[in-house]
């Protein structure tokens, strides 16, 4: 039987290795649709056309699609996990960055005052999405480790896939140290860099009206979606909208009692 630190290994290899080939199987799927559309002989039936295009065009990427979100589950890299000691070790010196727009203007003066804030941990289950389903409705607070080379940035795949589809910034940016944190609470969504607190958080932060976003310049040219955010949208995509309803549901059986 293999120990864990084999397993982990062998799972990481097959892990780099496969999903380049999966990517570059569905490029080339790709373009043999538009290769075959260009070149096709009006002798060719219709039907065999159209099956032949509709199969390449459709069913292939989505059976892709759902095959690299396996991957990813079956590799420990989509769900959000405890912090492993290496990587404690780094979290712990940094910063980590919390957008939001509830904070209300006491909160915000008492901060100026005391250096001190609470935040208050989400249950939603659609906010909770990368959570593990037994873990979905507890509270967790979600942040983002800051850049290796700016303190009080983001690591912008963390910050992307969270909020590039918003309607506007947020009010708040709120900077808090990780020394502040109990390791226990805190855990990392491999796949970003995202971390996450469980509970509600009370401790030293700085609060920022003033702050970069999307149509910022720092990022505008970043705001490309990344491979791994592309592959997994449709199980994302699933995640939140079974939360969302979860939710719902749960407002309705608490305004029945």
């Amino acid at each position: 039987m293999l120990n864990k630190s084999k397993l982990y290994s062998r799972r990481k290899m097959i892990f780099n290795v496969t999903i380049p080939v999966l990517f570059s199987f569905e490029m080339l799927l790709s373009f043999s649709v538009v290769f075959f559309l260009l070149n096709t002989s009006t002798a060719n039936p219709l039907y065999n056309n159209f099956v032949y295009s509709l199969f390449s065009a459709v069913l292939c990427p989505i059976i892709l699609h759902a095959a690299y979100t396996v991957l990813y589950i079956m590799c420990g890299r989509y769900f959000t996990r405890s912090v492993k000691d290496n990587e404690w070790n780094y979290i712990k010196s940094k910063n980590l960055i919390h957008y939001t727009n509830h904070l209300s203007g006491d909160v915000v003066k008492e901060n100026k005052v005391t250096g001190i804030i609470q935040l208050h941990g989400n249950s939603s289950f659609r906010s909770n999405y990368s959570m593990k389903r037994g873990e979905s409705g507890d509270k967790f607070v979600w942040f983002h480790l800051c850049d290796e080379r700016n303190e009080n940035e983001p690591y912008f795949p963390s910050f992307k896939n969270a909020h590039l589809l918003e309607n506007g910034p947020r009010t708040y940016k709120v900077i808090i140290p990780a020394s502040e944190l109990q390791r226990e609470n805190v855990y990392i969504r491999p796949w970003d860099k995202a971390i996450v607190v469980k509970g509600n958080y009370e401790g030293r932060a700085s609060i920022e009206t003033s702050f970069n976003w999307f149509d910022d310049r720092k990022y505008y040219r970043h705001c490309i979606v990344p491979i791994n955010a592309f592959f997994l949208m449709f199980y994302v995509s699933y995640r939140q909208l079974t939360g969302a309803a979860k939710d719902k549901k749960l407002k309705l059986n608490a305004a029945v009692d």
